[in-house]
């Protein structure tokens, strides 16, 4: 059994509710998807939703101005783009859809203790992921979203980069490392200057169950079961 990187899709705004992010080339029936949100805005903090069909993985905020958000879908039948909704309309927001494909198994549920973490920072030029839970194979997926928009000077060791989404002095960046060591992995990035900052980390494995109910506070609400035409 083996899971690896498939493909991406991504966006940014300036400004304005929904962010539409487009299904990520190739992703076919039985993918695992992975969102990572971020937004930002002056005064108060988001709660960021998924379409129907995505399951919360994890969602927080930070000093009352930047929130992140991680979700997941198995992917079945699906259309050609997302709209991920937001508290508030005036924000900058970018966003991640990362497939990760494999040749059989079955998917453990990546909303379950172990396989993501939240980090904050409220000023520092740089932030570290929390520790994940990893098993051999498995592809970890890091989101890192930066208040002030700061170049990066250093990247997480070990990752391979997506694409930089830079609307309105916000920032967002997406990696994927896969063919993981069991371990508890943390990733680090830097950053030309210190300014608020959040990472999300997300694992994604195979096993014999899937499908687990969420545990943990939610600090936004909890998407149905997935559907939508192709």
């Amino acid at each position: 059994m083996a899971i690896s990187f498939r493909s991406y899709a991504s966006n940014s705004q300036n400004n304005g509710s929904p962010l539409n992010i487009s299904k990520p080339t190739g992703t076919v029936n039985g993918d695992l998807m992975i969102a990572l949100i971020g937004s930002d805005r002056a005064v108060q903090y988001d709660v960021i939703s998924a379409p129907v069909g995505w399951t919360q993985i994890d969602q927080g905020g930070v000093a009352t101005t930047m929130s992140v958000a991680s979700f997941y879908k198995i992917a079945s039948s699906e259309g050609s783009d997302y709209d991920f909704t937001f508290s508030y309309a005036d924000d900058a927001t970018a966003g991640y859809i990362i497939t990760i494909q494999k040749d059989s198994g079955t998917w453990e549920a990546p909303n379950q203790a172990g396989y993501h973490s939240i980090a904050e920072v409220d000023t520092a030029a740089s932030i570290t992921t929390g520790a994940v839970t990893t098993i051999d194979g498995d592809v970890l997926l890091c989101g890192y979203f930066n208040d002030g928009g700061q170049g990066i000077t250093g990247h997480p060791a070990g990752m391979t980069i997506t694409i930089e989404e830079t609307p309105a002095q916000f920032s967002g960046v997406a990696y994927y490392e896969e063919s993981l060591s069991a371990g508890s992995p943390t990733r680090q990035i830097t950053y030309q200057s210190a300014d608020q900052a959040m990472a999300l980390a997300v694992v994604c494995s195979i096993g014999a169950v899937g499908g687990v109910a969420p545990t943990g506070v939610l600090y936004g609400p909890l998407m149905g079961p997935m559907g939508g035409p192709i």
